[in-house]
């Protein structure tokens, strides 16, 4: 069994206050201090004979100990020993009341009996805040005569026999809780046990997985490169009994050139889309966000006008960057059919002047048709439309 987190002696309790774990002391500091939450809850109103710091200073120092506890690593915390030693052991003014001690079953039983006035009197007096000059009305008076006298509340067995129930129950409970953090710790030991078992059969079924996998990658690569080589070797006989000539090797690497900068311009074209639309959503959505954190008593009409022209324009920028990207794979795509067409044509007119089967009007369309301007496919005009009034009325002019 592991040791307890910590074990302490609290003021007047008979036996000290041992826990196993620091959960179980934050539960018994929240404990104790919703038990003692009457001492300031509304504190000032209720008795007016009193400071109202008194109140809060309790309820702070309960809150202090949940605060140090929750931030100690161990029970050798500096800040959680001071508060320790000096809010539950010390004899000052300010030291907290424990409810399972005789003077806190004393104080609580003064409160169910006489009232909440009372029963803040009687805590006052108890830890030596209060003096009896300071009394307003009955209700103190009684206070301070019941903490004085806290026989006059009932009879002494009765306290005893409620204090050895109330500390039956403390350690039956305590038990009960012990028990289950065993269980609690035992279960999640198997659990973990169960866990690596399964992350073992799962790496060894991945691993099997993957090898079957890279062996059946490694026999379509063969195949593929077989048909590859197949192909290739079509295509050399092709070429050789064609008598394939300069031009038509230079055709055929600048279309092969123009083929490798469309699909990258494809590429380009698919990813800027992709972020283009992910910004719009995302700008839409912060732009929403802003608009609905604005508080009720602002104006929106002109945020919604600054916002909704920085979305247009932000939309007008995106869709015009990507026409521009568009004509470019638009041009590199002309531009790769221009030149498999010319290399076509080359092979043609090589083959029909090695037979010798071509006249000079066939020669004459093949070679112009080879050395005619090698347009760009790209439209000039890439910039936005003009739209001033003169730009307009230029183009409405131009359209008649």
């Amino acid at each position: 069994m592991s040791q307890p987190w910590d074990t302490f002696e609290a003021g007047g309790r008979q036996e000290p206050l041992v826990f196993e774990t620091k959960d179980s002391i934050l539960a018994w500091v929240a404990s104790e201090r919703a038990l003692w939450s009457w001492l300031w809850s509304n504190g000032a109103k209720e008795a007016p004979g009193l400071s109202p710091d008194y109140f809060n200073d309790y309820g702070a120092g309960w809150a202090q100990g949940d605060q140090y506890i929750r931030n100690a690593s161990d029970n050798t915390d500096g800040n959680y020993i001071q508060w320790k030693n000096a809010r539950l052991r010390g004899q000052s003014t300010g030291r907290l009341v424990v409810s399972d001690t005789i003077e806190g079953q004393d104080i609580l039983t003064i409160k169910e009996a006489a009232g909440t006035i009372a029963g803040r009197w009687a805590y006052w007096f108890t830890v030596g805040n209060a003096q009896p000059q300071q009394a307003r009305s009955v209700e103190d008076v009684r206070g301070l005569i019941l903490s004085a006298f806290p026989a006059m509340v009932g009879a002494e067995h009765y306290r005893d026999i409620l204090q050895r129930e109330r500390r039956n129950y403390r350690e039956e409970v305590a038990r009960v809780q012990r028990t289950t953090d065993q269980f609690q710790r035992d279960r999640t030991e198997e659990w973990q046990r169960r866990y690596h078992r399964v992350a073992r059969l799962s790496k060894n079924l991945v691993r099997k997985t993957q090898a079957i996998w890279a062996q059946e990658n490694s026999d379509f690569n063969d195949l593929a490169r077989k048909a590859l080589g197949d192909l290739e070797t079509t295509r050399n006989r092709y070429e050789t009994q064609m008598a394939l000539a300069a031009p038509v090797k230079y055709w055929k690497d600048k279309s092969s050139e123009h083929k490798t900068a469309e699909r990258t311009m494809l590429k380009s074209s698919a990813c800027y889309f992709l972020v283009a639309i992910i910004s719009l959503f995302l700008v839409a959505y912060l732009c929403s966000d802003y608009i609905l954190s604005l508080p009720k008593d602002i104006d929106r009409a002109a945020v919604y006008v600054i916002v909704s022209g920085g979305l247009l324009a932000f939309t007008t920028i995106l869709f015009w960057v990507g026409r521009i990207i568009i004509k470019l794979y638009l041009s590199e795509h002309h531009l790769r059919v221009d030149s498999a067409e010319r290399a076509v044509m080359t092979q043609t007119y090589l083959a029909m002047t090695e037979e010798g089967s071509a006249t000079d009007a066939e020669r004459a369309i093949v070679l112009t048709s080879i050395f005619r301007p090698s347009p760009d496919g790209i439209v000039k005009e890439d910039g936005p439309a003009d739209a001033s009034l003169g730009g307009i009325l230029s183009r409405l002019l131009t359209t008649r």
